[in-house]
């Protein structure tokens, strides 16, 4: 049967309801200064906590779905700490310092006032997402991409330029390498010490040659000799040849033929003239060869080789003249005994 008590102004600071053991006690409502369960408590309504601190010493704590927190002004606005309906047992752990976390907005820029320095303790960020905005640092001339012990993989870009100071590497339209000046277009200067043609067993070595101004062109093994240097021995030229006001010179006394094709001609055009060898007549040429011209500085002449002398090809002031078959014929005293 039940039993009603109506205890009131009673002393006693405590009381005793039934034996130990299981039961139950029904009321509207238990005002007490402490009160502890040494066993479960189960609650089936709502909890209200109204102290300023609530100590809560357990393992794990089950929450069905999410934490609200009102904030330090009691109002409409609440912040929700909830989760995503879990598929397998999960566990975010949060590290052992003192900072902000960061939103997935603060991470991949944006509008969002925020950023990041590092996600975990160790200082290592692995990033697997992608970028949608422009790379920026904060200062200028300031950070590094890699380091010298850390340096990064392969680099893929399309047909856009790499800028190095004030010069642009970039692709043509030919898929070409270009090395210009990134605001005029000049061509800018590619300082190396050697330039390789090809690749492996099959390519040529461009380099300079010991501490001179020569190039040295070699094969993958070193083995080509400076003679070797050039393979066309007839290189044509696909335009004019503008020595600039510098002279076109042979080495170790060597001759610089013009060679026509057929019956091509060596044409030398202008209203100038043309410088030919100065030289006394103890500087002729040594060995002559047929249709060798000259000027004589010791006899104030031109002069030729027919094959078997120097003859005259100009007059000489002060010389004999006399005629023969109605032409004049100029003779200096030293061509005496030579007429016929």
């Amino acid at each position: 049967m039940a039993v009603t008590y109506n205890i009131k102004g009673t002393t006693n600071s405590s009381f005793k309801v039934g034996k130990q053991g299981t039961g139950t006690v029904y009321a509207g409502s238990i005002e007490a200064n402490n009160l502890t369960a040494t066993g479960n408590l189960n609650i089936t309504g709502n909890l209200t906590v109204s102290g300023t601190t609530t100590t809560i010493d357990a393992t794990t704590i089950d929450v069905k779905n999410a934490f609200r927190f009102e904030g330090a002004t009691s109002d409409a606005h609440e912040t929700v700490l909830t989760v995503a309906d879990p598929t397998a047992d999960r566990t975010i752990t949060l590290p052992d310092t003192t900072g902000t976390v960061a939103l997935t907005s603060d991470i991949s820029g944006g509008t969002q006032a925020g950023s990041f320095t590092t996600l975990t303790s160790s200082g290592l960020v692995t990033f697997n997402g992608q970028i949608g905005s422009n790379f920026v640092p904060s200062a200028n001339a300031t950070y590094d991409l890699g380091s010298e012990s850390n340096q990064w993989n392969d680099l893929f870009l399309s047909n856009a330029s790499i800028i190095m100071g004030d010069s642009k590497i970039s692709m043509d339209s030919s898929g070409d390498m270009e090395v210009k000046h990134k605001s005029t277009g000049a061509l800018r200067k590619l300082i190396v010490d050697e330039i390789h043609l090809g690749s492996g067993s099959n390519k040529v070595k461009l380099k300079r040659k010991g501490s001179g101004n020569k190039l040295r062109i070699t094969d993958a093994s070193d083995n080509v000799s400076d003679s070797e240097m050039v393979d066309d021995t007839s290189p044509q030229l696909g335009g004019s040849l503008d020595v600039n006001g510098n002279s076109i010179v042979s080495t170790s006394n060597g001759n610089i033929t013009f060679a026509p094709h057929g019956t091509g001609a060596v044409t030398i055009s202008g209203t100038g003239a043309i410088t030919v060898p100065v030289g006394t007549t103890a500087q002729r040429p040594g060995s002559a060869v047929t249709g060798m011209f000259r000027f004589n500085s010791t006899t104030k002449r031109f002069e030729g080789y027919n094959g078997v002398d120097w003859v005259a090809m100009s007059p000489y002031p002060n010389d004999i003249t006399t005629t023969r078959d109605g032409d004049p014929v100029q003779i200096q005293p030293t061509d005496l005994g030579k007429i016929t």
